[in-house]
């Protein structure tokens, strides 16, 4: 901490250094507005959680333009802000430093320094820093909250002198360099973790926990062998309900915030479902035919979009929308075998799926799909083993995941501190 402090008069930055100076965003930036006229530039480049990126600009994206004359050309150094949706998108990371030369689209705010007396990756740090206490977002106008270069011009902009700049900046790259190391070999150990667990279910309910079992053609091309004495049956035949549920008029203020359970895909965890985001009424359940109170121990299944194959076992009763398959009252199985079933092959499951990028199964796919089961006491046992397992597994997954956002908090907690003087480089 520098000895020698004074008040910014900035709430968000607090004290800084004696020696570092104020300035506003005007006097030490100007916007970039030239136009890739005739297709000068090919380059294409675009904001992406907070890292400018190249995209493929022969891309048969429909999100691309016909043409690219209104994009701006950058350079190394610039800096882009994307300042609109303020209002909706409290996530998004809205500053990014170019690396090299390239087009992107004008509906950014693309600024480049004017002034050797700032160094432009400090420049960044400083507003991503402002970017990351959501800073920008007091500052929006208009419907969607917007803002253009003019509203940035009167924004505090700190200046500590070149060189500490230039340290900080040093400082900040090796930390955040070693940082985000850790975070990929962390990402990377949760991904294998996801996967061990995937595997270790497949193998359980396709082959059982006796290793020596005589095994025979299952009869289902991508199960291949199971042991001999497990019976395939169709889920229409393992369940004495299959049925699904509908949305109520979001229009009609009598049919919600009621006290039954309405279960929507994203409420799907691949595991126990003990509450629901949103709830209905009894005016909704009386008034809207398909909605109907499924017993608690069901078992549901998203169908659609990019929630397909989600599960979860209801503790509770529910009743649901139109994307959800449910499937109660099973006949003489244990309902936890057919959940990691269905978990083990959920990837065969989305391939079943009909539509464009983002597939849909129906529930007449689902109910014809065919299970191969062993001896309900063998599925209890096999369950034990996976519920013991799965939770294991479970628990390092949390753990790694949550030293992952520990890790992120470290960043941005430095960055600010560095970038602010709250912690000192010379």
């Amino acid at each position: 901490m520098n000895k020698l402090i004074k008040d910014s008069d900035v709430e968000w930055i607090g004290e800084i250094p004696h020696h570092w100076n104020i300035v506003y965003f005007h006097q030490f930036f100007k916007q970039i507005k030239n136009k890739n006229v005739d297709l000068q530039e090919k380059n294409l480049l675009s904001l992406s959680y907070g890292n400018i990126v190249r995209k493929d600009i022969n891309s048969k994206d429909g999100l691309l333009p016909e043409n690219f004359d209104g994009y701006n050309i950058i350079e190394k150094g610039d800096i882009v802000l994307r300042l609109t949706d303020l209002q909706n998108d409290h996530k998004s990371l809205r500053v990014g430093l170019s690396t090299e030369r390239g087009i992107i689209t004008s509906a950014y705010v693309s600024i480049r320094k004017k002034s050797k007396d700032l160094y432009e990756k400090f420049a960044y740090y400083y507003l991503h820093t402002f970017d990351l206490v959501k800073g920008f977002y007091g500052m929006g106008a208009g419907v969607r909250q917007g803002l253009n270069f003019d509203g940035l011009k009167k924004l505090p902009v700190l200046l500590p002198p070149l060189n500490e700049q230039i340290e900080i900046v040093k400082l900040l790259d090796e930390k955040l360099s070693r940082t985000n190391s850790i975070i990929e070999n962390t990402k990377l150990s949760v991904e294998e973790l996801k996967n061990y667990k995937q595997t270790l279910i497949k193998q359980l309910i396709t082959k059982g926990l006796n290793q020596n079992v005589e095994l025979m053609d299952s009869g289902i091309d991508f199960i291949g062998e199971v042991p001999v004495g497990w019976a395939k049956k169709k889920i229409s035949w393992i369940f004495e309900t299959i049925g699904s549920g509908t949305t109520p008029k979001s229009t009609n203020e009598n049919y919600y915030d009621g006290n039954i359970h309405w279960l929507n895909t994203g409420d799907l965890n691949d595991g126990f479902i003990n509450d629901t985001k949103r709830k209905i009424t009894k005016t909704a359940l009386d008034e809207v035919s398909s909605l109907k109170i499924y017993p608690k121990n069901s078992l549901v299944i998203a169908m659609y979009g990019a929630t397909i194959g989600k599960l979860g076992i209801t503790q509770i009763p529910v009743t649901t929308n139109q994307a959800c398959c449910v499937m109660s009252e099973a006949k003489h199985e244990n309902i936890r075998f057919i959940f990691y079933w269905l978990l083990g092959i959920r990837k065969k499951i989305v391939s079943l799926g009909y539509g464009g990028t983002q597939p849909n199964i129906s529930q007449e796919t689902i109910k014809n799909i065919k299970i191969p089961l062993p001896p309900i006491d063998e599925q209890n046992e096999i369950v034990k083993y996976l519920d013991n397992k799965c939770l294991h597994i479970d628990s390092l997954i949390e753990r790694k995941e949550q030293f992952i956002i520990q890790l992120e908090e470290y960043k941005k907690s430095i960055i600010y501190e560095y970038v602010t003087g709250k912690k000192g480089v010379l």
